[in-house]
C-alpha cells in the first residue's frame, strides 16, 4: 500500500511539475487590443461621413443593425461587424466595433472590442486576447480599412441617369 502511495504521489509530481513549464500563450497588451487608422482625404467632413454610412452599408450584410450611432454633427459613425480568425484548422467568428470619425480633409477608423465566438456552436462570447487571434483580425482590418479608403477616394459620377 505504502509503495502504491509513494508511486501515485511521484506521478502527481511529475504532472504538476510538467504543468508549470509548459510554455504560456502569448497575451497582447490593452493598448495594442485596437487597431486605429488615421488618413488624409480630400474631402469635407459631410462628404466623408456620408460616403462612409454608403460604405458600411454596401459592406456590412445588415446595415440597420451593423450601425449603432450617426452623429452627423460632430461626424461620428460606430457600428459593428464580424471576421473571423483561425484557431488550429478552424475558423472562428470575430464581432468587433468599428468607429468613424470625420474632420474636413480626414478621418480617424477606430476597430475594437474584439470578441470571439467560442463553443461548438459558435455562440460563447468571449473578449481575445491571444497574440496570435488578435494579429489574424487585425490584418483583416487593415483589408477592410483600405477598402473604405479606396471607396472614400474613387470619384463619384454624378451624372443625372
Amino acid at each position: 500500500m505504502r509503495k502504491n502511495m509513494n508511486v501515485l504521489l511521484a506521478i502527481t509530481f511529475f504532472l504538476i511539475s510538467g504543468c508549470a513549464v509548459t510554455k504560456q500563450a502569448p497575451v497582447v497588451p490593452p493598448e495594442e487590443l485596437t487597431l486605429q487608422e488615421v488618413h488624409e482625404i480630400a474631402l469635407s467632413k459631410d462628404a466623408i461621413f456620408a460616403r462612409s454610412l454608403e460604405w458600411m452599408a454596401r459592406t456590412f450584410v445588415d446595415s440597420t443593425q451593423a450601425i449603432e450611432l450617426r452623429d452627423k454633427e460632430n461626424g461620428k459613425i460606430i457600428g459593428k461587424g464580424m471576421t473571423e480568425f483561425y484557431n488550429g484548422e478552424m475558423p472562428t467568428p470575430c464581432r468587433f466595433t468599428i468607429m468613424i470619425e470625420a474632420k474636413d480633409n480626414k478621418y480617424r477608423v477606430t476597430y475594437s472590442n474584439f470578441t470571439g465566438m467560442w463553443g461548438a456552436a459558435r455562440n460563447l462570447p468571449r473578449p481575445l486576447w491571444h497574440a496570435g487571434h488578435i494579429e489574424q483580425v487585425k490584418a483583416k482590418l487593415r483589408k477592410l480599412d483600405a477598402t473604405l479608403y479606396a471607396y472614400l477616394s474613387e470619384e463619384k459620377n454624378r451624372k443625372d441617369w
